[in-house]
C-alpha cells in the first residue's frame, strides 16, 4: 500500500489488522507551525511542498496515541506516545477542519483533520466518537 495508491479501505484494514477495531483512527495531515512553514518556504520550495504533505494515521486508545505515516511503503510501524508522556492535548475545531496539538515530551507536534477527501472518509464521524469519550484517554496522566 504506497501512499499514491491508498484508498480508505486500505487505511481502515491495516487499522483493524493492528488494533482489532477502526472506531478510534483519524487520517491526518501534518501541520506546521507559521514560522516553520517560512524557513522551509525560503530554504527550499521542494522541501515545503513535500513535509507540508505528509499523512498520518493516528489511532487512540488508552495507553496513548499511535502514530503511523502513510509513505510510499507501508514497513514503518505504528509508534506510541503515550498518555503519561502527553504534557498538552487539545483540538480546535475550525468548522471544515480540526486542528489536533500534542505537546509529547516538550516538542508540539501539530495534525490537520479534514473531512473533504476520499481517503478522508469516515474522519468526521470518527473525530465525533473520539471527542464524545475524550479521545479514549484514561487517568494517569497529566491531563486529568
Amino acid at each position: 500500500m504506497g501512499k499514491l495508491f491508498t484508498k480508505s479501505s486500505d487505511v481502515c484494514n491495516m487499522v483493524r489488522e493492528k488494533f482489532g477495531t477502526t472506531d478510534n483512527y483519524l487520517v491526518a495531515l501534518k501541520r506546521n507551525s507559521v514560522a516553520k512553514n517560512l524557513l522551509e518556504w525560503w530554504l527550499s520550495g521542494l522541501i515545503y511542498a513535500l513535509d507540508n504533505s505528509r499523512t498520518f494515521v493516528l489511532y487512540f486508545d488508552d495507553k496513548g496515541i499511535y502514530e503511523k505515516e502513510l509513505s510510499l511503503t507501508d514497513n514503518a510501524p505504528f509508534l506510541l506516545i503515550p498518555w503519561r508522556e502527553v504534557y498538552d492535548f487539545n483540538f480546535e475545531d475550525k468548522g471544515n477542519k480540526v486542528y489536533i496539538n500534542v505537546n509529547h515530551l516538550g516538542k508540539t507536534y501539530s495534525y490537520e483533520i479534514t473531512f473533504n477527501n476520499y481517503l478522508l472518509r469516515g474522519n468526521r464521524e470518527r473525530l465525533q466518537q473520539l471527542i464524545a469519550h475524550n479521545f479514549r484517554r484514561t487517568g494517569g496522566n497529566n491531563l486529568d
